[in-house]
Protein backbone atom coordinates (compact mmCIF):
# COMPACT_ATOMS: atom_id res chain seq x y z
CA UNK A 1 0.00 0.00 0.00
CA UNK A 2 2.77 2.58 0.68
CA UNK A 3 3.94 2.20 -3.12
CA UNK A 4 1.41 5.25 -3.93
CA UNK A 5 2.51 8.63 -3.31
CA UNK A 6 -0.48 10.97 -3.57
CA UNK A 7 -4.08 9.70 -3.25
CA UNK A 8 -6.86 12.52 -3.86
CA UNK A 9 -10.18 11.50 -2.84
CA UNK A 10 -13.12 13.14 -3.29
CA UNK A 11 -16.86 12.67 -3.27
CA UNK A 12 -20.26 14.87 -1.94
CA UNK A 13 -21.32 16.02 1.53
CA UNK A 14 -21.28 13.07 3.88
CA UNK A 15 -20.12 10.74 1.59
CA UNK A 16 -17.71 8.68 3.84
CA UNK A 17 -14.36 10.97 2.14
CA UNK A 18 -13.14 11.65 5.68
CA UNK A 19 -13.63 8.58 6.97
CA UNK A 20 -12.17 6.33 4.55
CA UNK A 21 -8.97 8.93 3.91
CA UNK A 22 -8.75 8.40 7.42
CA UNK A 23 -8.78 4.34 7.46
CA UNK A 24 -6.16 4.54 4.84
CA UNK A 25 -4.15 6.69 6.23
CA UNK A 26 -4.11 4.85 9.32
CA UNK A 27 -3.17 1.00 7.50
CA UNK A 28 0.21 3.53 6.04
CA UNK A 29 3.67 2.89 7.58
CA UNK A 30 5.18 5.28 9.50
CA UNK A 31 4.70 8.82 11.29
CA UNK A 32 1.34 10.03 10.73
CA UNK A 33 0.23 13.93 10.26
CA UNK A 34 -2.51 15.40 10.00
CA UNK A 35 -3.19 18.79 8.13
CA UNK A 36 -6.81 20.29 9.26
CA UNK A 37 -7.76 23.61 6.95
CA UNK A 38 -11.11 24.15 8.35
CA UNK A 39 -11.65 26.55 11.40
CA UNK A 40 -14.29 27.13 13.91
CA UNK A 41 -16.20 30.01 12.73
CA UNK A 42 -19.89 28.79 14.53
CA UNK A 43 -20.68 26.23 17.08
CA UNK A 44 -21.99 23.84 14.75
CA UNK A 45 -18.32 23.62 13.15
CA UNK A 46 -16.54 23.52 16.53
CA UNK A 47 -19.20 20.23 17.05
CA UNK A 48 -17.61 18.83 13.61
CA UNK A 49 -14.13 19.43 14.05
CA UNK A 50 -14.42 18.04 17.65
CA UNK A 51 -15.96 14.77 16.86
CA UNK A 52 -12.67 14.71 13.84
CA UNK A 53 -10.76 15.53 16.32
CA UNK A 54 -12.01 12.07 18.49
CA UNK A 55 -12.25 10.05 15.48
CA UNK A 56 -8.64 10.59 14.77
CA UNK A 57 -7.00 9.51 17.92
CA UNK A 58 -3.98 9.53 18.83
CA UNK A 59 -2.16 7.97 15.85
CA UNK A 60 -1.68 11.51 14.37
CA UNK A 61 0.14 14.84 14.93
CA UNK A 62 -2.50 17.21 13.89
CA UNK A 63 -1.09 21.00 12.30
CA UNK A 64 -4.10 23.67 11.79
CA UNK A 65 -3.28 25.35 8.91
CA UNK A 66 -6.00 27.28 7.47
CA UNK A 67 -4.45 29.43 4.39
CA UNK A 68 -0.72 28.63 4.14
CA UNK A 69 -0.98 24.78 3.31
CA UNK A 70 2.36 24.28 0.73
CA UNK A 71 4.76 26.01 3.90
CA UNK A 72 3.27 23.74 6.38
CA UNK A 73 3.84 20.65 3.91
CA UNK A 74 7.44 21.74 3.81
CA UNK A 75 7.98 22.47 6.56
CA UNK A 76 7.61 19.46 8.22
CA UNK A 77 10.33 17.11 9.19
CA UNK A 78 12.00 14.18 6.97
CA UNK A 79 10.60 11.67 9.85
CA UNK A 80 6.76 11.97 8.77
CA UNK A 81 6.49 9.36 6.13
CA UNK A 82 2.27 10.18 5.52
CA UNK A 83 0.31 13.63 4.81
CA UNK A 84 -3.02 13.28 5.16
CA UNK A 85 -5.29 16.74 4.20
CA UNK A 86 -8.31 17.79 5.39
CA UNK A 87 -9.60 18.98 3.17
CA UNK A 88 -8.98 20.81 0.25
CA UNK A 89 -12.65 22.37 0.42
CA UNK A 90 -12.06 24.46 3.29
CA UNK A 91 -8.76 25.74 2.51
CA UNK A 92 -10.04 27.45 -1.10
CA UNK A 93 -12.95 28.77 1.32
CA UNK A 94 -10.41 30.58 3.93
CA UNK A 95 -8.03 31.76 1.26
CA UNK A 96 -11.37 33.27 -0.45
CA UNK A 97 -12.41 34.58 2.72
CA UNK A 98 -8.50 35.96 3.94
CA UNK A 99 -7.60 37.19 0.28
CA UNK A 100 -11.12 38.80 -0.50
CA UNK A 101 -11.13 36.54 -3.29
CA UNK A 102 -8.07 38.05 -5.22
CA UNK A 103 -7.78 35.24 -7.65
CA UNK A 104 -4.31 35.60 -8.40
CA UNK A 105 -3.08 35.66 -4.57
CA UNK A 106 -5.14 32.27 -4.31
CA UNK A 107 -3.73 30.95 -7.35
CA UNK A 108 -0.46 31.54 -6.28
CA UNK A 109 -1.00 29.50 -2.80
CA UNK A 110 -2.21 26.62 -5.66
CA UNK A 111 1.10 27.01 -7.57
CA UNK A 112 2.58 26.77 -4.37
CA UNK A 113 0.77 23.12 -3.20
CA UNK A 114 0.94 21.69 -6.54
CA UNK A 115 5.03 22.65 -6.42
CA UNK A 116 4.46 20.26 -3.04
CA UNK A 117 2.51 17.63 -4.67
CA UNK A 118 4.72 17.38 -7.89
CA UNK A 119 7.59 16.46 -5.72
CA UNK A 120 6.48 14.54 -2.47
CA UNK A 121 8.90 13.28 -0.09
CA UNK A 122 6.04 11.14 1.96
CA UNK A 123 2.54 9.46 1.40
CA UNK A 124 -0.14 12.06 0.83
CA UNK A 125 -3.81 11.78 1.02
CA UNK A 126 -6.15 15.15 0.32
CA UNK A 127 -9.73 14.99 0.81
CA UNK A 128 -11.66 17.39 -1.38
CA UNK A 129 -15.50 17.77 -2.20
CA UNK A 130 -16.64 17.72 -5.69
CA UNK A 131 -18.69 20.68 -6.15
CA UNK A 132 -19.17 19.87 -10.43
CA UNK A 133 -22.37 17.92 -9.91
CA UNK A 134 -24.67 20.76 -9.41
CA UNK A 135 -26.10 23.74 -11.16
CA UNK A 136 -24.38 26.82 -11.70
CA UNK A 137 -25.63 29.51 -8.63
CA UNK A 138 -26.83 32.69 -9.10
CA UNK A 139 -24.37 34.06 -6.80
CA UNK A 140 -21.20 35.74 -7.94
CA UNK A 141 -18.81 34.39 -4.94
CA UNK A 142 -20.17 31.02 -4.94
CA UNK A 143 -19.53 30.36 -8.33
CA UNK A 144 -15.99 32.00 -8.20
CA UNK A 145 -15.19 29.07 -5.34
CA UNK A 146 -16.86 26.14 -7.11
CA UNK A 147 -14.38 27.88 -10.25
CA UNK A 148 -11.30 27.80 -7.49
CA UNK A 149 -11.94 24.30 -5.96
CA UNK A 150 -12.62 22.83 -9.66
CA UNK A 151 -9.85 24.47 -10.62
CA UNK A 152 -7.67 22.58 -7.63
CA UNK A 153 -9.08 19.43 -7.77
CA UNK A 154 -8.42 18.89 -11.48
CA UNK A 155 -4.56 20.09 -11.06
CA UNK A 156 -4.73 17.61 -7.81
CA UNK A 157 -5.84 14.99 -9.28
CA UNK A 158 -3.20 15.05 -12.11
CA UNK A 159 -0.37 14.90 -10.03
CA UNK A 160 -2.04 12.24 -7.99
CA UNK A 161 -1.14 8.47 -8.01
CA UNK A 162 -5.02 7.22 -7.57
CA UNK A 163 -7.83 9.10 -7.05
CA UNK A 164 -10.74 7.90 -5.49
CA UNK A 165 -14.66 9.44 -5.22
CA UNK A 166 -16.79 8.16 -2.75
CA UNK A 167 -20.36 7.64 -3.12
CA UNK A 168 -22.75 6.93 0.05
CA UNK A 169 -19.60 5.61 1.55
CA UNK A 170 -18.03 3.68 -1.26
CA UNK A 171 -15.35 3.85 -3.16
CA UNK A 172 -14.77 4.23 -6.89
CA UNK A 173 -12.07 3.51 -7.71
CA UNK A 174 -10.98 6.62 -11.07
CA UNK A 175 -7.46 6.55 -11.31
CA UNK A 176 -5.08 3.85 -10.03
CA UNK A 177 -5.70 0.52 -9.07
CA UNK A 178 -7.95 -0.50 -6.10
CA UNK A 179 -5.12 -1.79 -3.81
CA UNK A 180 -7.33 -1.17 -0.25
CA UNK A 181 -9.46 -3.38 1.57
CA UNK A 182 -13.15 -2.41 2.22
CA UNK A 183 -13.62 0.44 4.81
CA UNK A 184 -15.10 -0.89 7.86
CA UNK A 185 -18.73 -0.17 8.24
CA UNK A 186 -19.72 -1.34 11.81
CA UNK A 187 -19.60 2.25 13.17
CA UNK A 188 -23.10 3.45 14.50
CA UNK A 189 -25.82 5.45 13.17
CA UNK A 190 -24.53 8.69 15.46
CA UNK A 191 -20.81 8.22 13.95
CA UNK A 192 -22.29 8.18 10.53
CA UNK A 193 -23.40 11.73 11.18
CA UNK A 194 -19.95 12.83 11.34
Amino acid sequence: MDSKKITLITGGIRSGKSRYALSLAQKMNGQKIFIATAQAFDESMSVRIKKHQEERGEGFTTIEEPIYLAKAMSALHQESDVILIDCLTFWVNNLLYYFKEDVGKIRQQFDLFLDVLANPQRQIVIVTNEVGLGVTPENELTRTFIDELGFINQRAAQLSDEVIMMIAGLPQFIKGVNRHEPMDYSFSRNTANQ
